[in-house]
């Protein structure tokens, strides 16, 4: 079931981004995030932008939001997309139905959607292909983590208004 985020939800939240911190290539960030840290950047975002929680099985499955993509007005129309799963609900369809819902929320929104993917999330990627994004731009050895240069793709999809 796809429910709005509540405040409850933060903890859930960094706990799965810091999974991914830890173990994986998919954030940037080498230290996992604090809670009093996770709690001020959802504070820009929580209540301002759609941000979503699917539950199964009677727990957090995953979440998504919608953030902004740049601060300046101009950019008012573009929002930046933020999806990751609970480790334990991969390849379940759950990606797709949040990705469908918040797509869905965005509409009359927003007119552009970005997502930066790191080059090599085949999962996230084909994710993004199958609701109509289209790679924009690839920028190669853009970071580096765990020793490794790491790029990253721009995904982005138009919303019809």
């Amino acid at each position: 079931m796809i429910r709005d985020a509540t405040w409850e939800d933060l903890e859930f939240c960094r706990k799965t981004v810091n999974h991914y911190i830890e173990h994986s290539d998919a954030n940037f960030a080498y230290t996992p995030y604090t809670k009093e840290a996770y709690e001020a950047m959802a504070e820009g975002i929580l209540g301002r932008y759609p941000w979503i929680i699917d539950d199964e099985e009677g727990e957090p499955a995953g979440f998504c939001y919608l953030s902004p993509f740049n601060e300046k007005e101009g950019y008012s129309i573009t929002a930046d997309l933020t999806i990751y799963l609970n480790p334990a609900f991969t390849s379940r369809g759950i990606g797709s139905k949040l990705m469908e819902e918040i797509l869905a929320r965005a509409e009359g929104k927003y007119h552009t959607i970005v997502s930066l993917i790191t080059i090599g999330n085949t999962p996230s990627e084909h994710l993004h292909e199958k609701f109509g994004f289209i790679k924009a731009m690839e920028l190669s050895e853009a970071g580096i983590k765990n020793g490794s240069y790491i790029g990253v793709s721009y995904y982005i999809r138009r919303i019809e208004s």
